[in-house]
This record gives C-alpha cells, sequence and structure tokens, in this order.
C-alpha cells in the first residue's frame, strides 16, 4: 500500500514501492518532515546477494536522519548535499567490514522541499521530474553510459536510450567509490506543480510523455499512482515478466515558492514576437494616419484650386463667345437705327 508524506508545508504526496518480476526489491524510499522542509528520497540498489537492499536502505535512512537532525537555520542545500555525501561513506564502509556485501551500491535522488525553494540532489539514473500541468520544466539527467555519452552528444535520442541494451549501464552511483560529489539544483516551483521521484524500473517502462500523461491524470494522487503502477506491471508481463523493480513519490505542491520562476527561452521568445508585432501594428496604424491626413490635405487643396479656376474660366465654347459678341453688335446697330429714326 502507497505511504503517505506527511508536511507542514502545503504539499501532499504518496510513495509507493513495488517487486516487479524479481526476487527481491532493493529500491528504497522514505520521506520525514523536518525543520528544513519536507524531505524525500529514493533508491535503486545494485549488488549481489542482498547488498542492493543494504546499500539502498543505508542511503535513505542516513539523508533522512541527516536533514532531520539539522538546525532550522541550516543552509538546506548544504545540508542535503553533505547528507548524501555521509551516506556514500558510509554504504562504502560497510562493504569494506563485510565481503559478502563487497561491490553494493545504489543510486538516489533526493528532494528538500522547503518555503523557499525546492532544492534536488542525485546520483545514478534515478530521476526526479518537476511537472507543470503536463509539460516538463525540469528532470534530472542521468549518470549513465547512453545519455552522458550517447544522448548529450545527439546521437542517439532519448527515447531509443531507454531502449538500449545499455540502458542500465550508470556512470555514479553511491558506496562503489569512498567519494562522491552530488549534483544539486535548486529551482522554484508554482502552486499546482507535480513533483515526480522515480526508479528506472518507473520512468523506463514507457516513452516518457506516456509517463507524464499517466502521472498526471486529474482523479488524484492514489488514481494517478495505481494507474501508472498497473500500466508498468502489464507492460513488464507481456515482456516476459522479468522486469524491473519500481518505486515512485508523487507530490502535488500548492503553494508558491518564494523563490520566483524566472521566464523561461519559449516564453521570453513568445513575448518578443508579440512585442514586435504590436510595435509592427502600432508602426502601420501611425503610417495610415500620416497617409491619410497628407490625402486629405491634397484633396483640400485641389477643391481650392478648382474653385479659383471656376471664377476665372473661359467658356469652354469659342463659337458661344463669337455668337455673343455677334449678338452684342446686332444689338447696338438696331439701337442706333431706332436711334436715327427718333
Amino acid at each position: 500500500m502507497p505511504n503517505l508524506i506527511e508536511s507542514s508545508l502545503k504539499v501532499k504526496g504518496i510513495l509507493d514501492s513495488r517487486i516487479g518480476g524479481r526476487q527481491e526489491n532493493q529500491d528504497s524510499a522514505g520521506s520525514a518532515d523536518t525543520d528544513l522542509g519536507t524531505i524525500v528520497v529514493v533508491c535503486d540498489g545494485m549488488g549481489g546477494c542482498n547488498g542492493g537492499a543494504v546499500a539502498s536502505s543505508i542511503a535513505v535512512t542516513t539523508v533522512i536522519d541527516e536533514v532531520s537532525a539539522a538546525p532550522s537555520g541550516s543552509s538546506p542545500v548544504d545540508v542535503l548535499k553533505q547528507a548524501i555525501i555521509h551516506a556514500n561513506e558510509a554504504i562504502y564502509d560497510k562493504a569494506q567490514e563485510d565481503p559478502s556485501l563487497s561491490g553494493m551500491g545504489t543510486t538516489i535522488v533526493a528532494a528538500l522541499i522547503t518555503k523557499q525553494s525546492l532544492i534536488v540532489s542525485y546520483v545514478g539514473d534515478s530521476r526526479v521530474y518537476l511537472l507543470r500541468g503536463k509539460r516538463k520544466v525540469f528532470r534530472t539527467f542521468d549518470h549513465s553510459y547512453v545519455y552522458q555519452a550517447l544522448v548529450s552528444k545527439k546521437v542517439i535520442t532519448e527515447e531509443q536510450a531507454r531502449l538500449s541494451i545499455h540502458s542500465n549501464a550508470i556512470l555514479k552511483a553511491l558506496g562503489v567509490e569512498s567519494t562522491i560529489d552530488p549534483e544539486v539544483f535548486v529551482l522554484p516551483y508554482l502552486k499546482g506543480d507535480r513533483l515526480i521521484l522515480c526508479t528506472d524500473g518507473f520512468w523506463g517502462a514507457m516513452p516518457e510523455n506516456e509517463l507524464i500523461s499517466s502521472v498526471c491524470r486529474k482523479n488524484g494522487l492514489m488514481t494517478s499512482m495505481q494507474h501508472t503502477f498497473a500500466r508498468i506491471e502489464k507492460i513488464g508481463l507481456a515482456h516476459g515478466g522479468n522486469h524491473d523493480n519500481y518505486t515512485a513519490a508523487i507530490i502535488d505542491l500548492n503553494v508558491e515558492s518564494l523563490l520566483r520562476t524566472k521566464m523561461d527561452t519559449r516564453t521570453k521568445v513568445l513575448i518578443a514576437v508579440l512585442s514586435a508585432c504590436l510595435l509592427a501594428s502600432v508602426s502601420l496604424n501611425v503610417c495610415q494616419f500620416a497617409h491619410r491626413a497628407k490625402a486629405n490635405e491634397h484633396v483640400e487643396h485641389v477643391e481650392g484650386e478648382e474653385k479659383n479656376l471656376e471664377k476665372h474660366a473661359v467658356p469652354s465654347n469659342p463659337s458661344n463667345l463669337s455668337n455673343n459678341a455677334d449678338s452684342d453688335k446686332n444689338a447696338e446697330s438696331t439701337k442706333e437705327g431706332t436711334d436715327q429714326k427718333k
């Protein structure tokens, strides 16, 4: 049964793990509400005998205990990173003490949700997704051969990497070396965002777009988890039933972080395009207004000239002018004859 993720912040979540088609579940996961915020950890163990289960359990316990013990004024980033470094040392030392655990290790993804921000740290190929609606706004980039050597250089696509026989060849894990340098990200989050922490048995079961669609169902966290787990199990059985353990935490963030979200490149481009269109529209309207004003001025000038011409106009028919002159002469002759008769 899924475990509820308790938090004093306005977040709620569930966490679950399944054995899949294996004899043992080497995944481990846990969460705690601390003075620094809500800590959630998911690990995928590896190693012969029960080494993987031991390694993942040590990692989860160490990180949660150290974050829980940190004073409220501590730096959440430093605390989380140091907790993972100490987890690496604890696993490595345990393997040195017990030869039967030699070679054990584990991936880790940890999320510390604070009022200020979301702090994510990881080693290996377990993942963190931050989803906004059904859009991926952040995802960790696997420490694996196919991603670091091939996907990052655009030799193959992410989907080809997921289906590759080398997809589980990871380059970094806790407990394998005496030292480790975990990657850390500090992210803003918005009200309504959904956070996913998961092992490769979860994210590797289906194409990423299908996975995101499945975990973002609107029927609630439990329905999303159950629906996705059922799909993973069905896919695993259809491919022979030897599918990996799968573990996930799904968390709804019902508040906005104090750290504000920066505009992404896509949004900046959209705003730039809209601004350019608005400027072009304004410029066009100004030009049209100026053209109409000039046209009206020209019309008024032409009308004025026409009126002046009408005043000084010469009749268009010269014969009329001649006839009028003859008529005037006849009129004068008649007048003179009349005068003479008198």
